[in-house]
């Protein structure tokens, strides 16, 4: 659904419209409503609320105005597409770090 949501700002964006809370917040709401209908297996509806909702749109509205044109990569690119080697790296690190100390048999905690 956020992904939709990106994938919807960087059409606008490329097409030179305008990205409003409401068009963001649109594609959110539609991609959430298909995913409902197709495979909810009979939950009930979890739309977040309004305020969140909000805050959704301005973090996408910000990934798409930082981001490069050539960043925008494929679904199938991974985590790190459009990122310097060395941030990958970074990312890498603290990933590893973080499965470490969630780790009972490696934390610090139990030396």
């Amino acid at each position: 659904m956020f992904r939709h949501a990106l994938a919807t700002a960087h059409r606008l964006r490329e097409a030179g419209q305008r990205m409003t809370d409401a068009k963001i917040i649109d594609a959110y709401e539609y991609a959430y409503n298909v995913a409902q209908a197709v495979g909810a297996d009979h939950r009930s509806p979890e739309m977040p609320p309004q305020r969140d909702r909000q805050t959704m749109a301005r973090r996408v509205r910000g990934y798409v105005l930082s981001g490069s044109e050539n960043s925008r990569g494929s679904v199938f690119t991974g985590a790190t597409a459009g990122v310097s080697a060395r941030a990958a790296n970074g990312f890498a690190y603290f990933r590893s770090r973080r499965c470490r100390e969630d780790d009972p048999r490696t934390s610090q905690s139990s030396k």
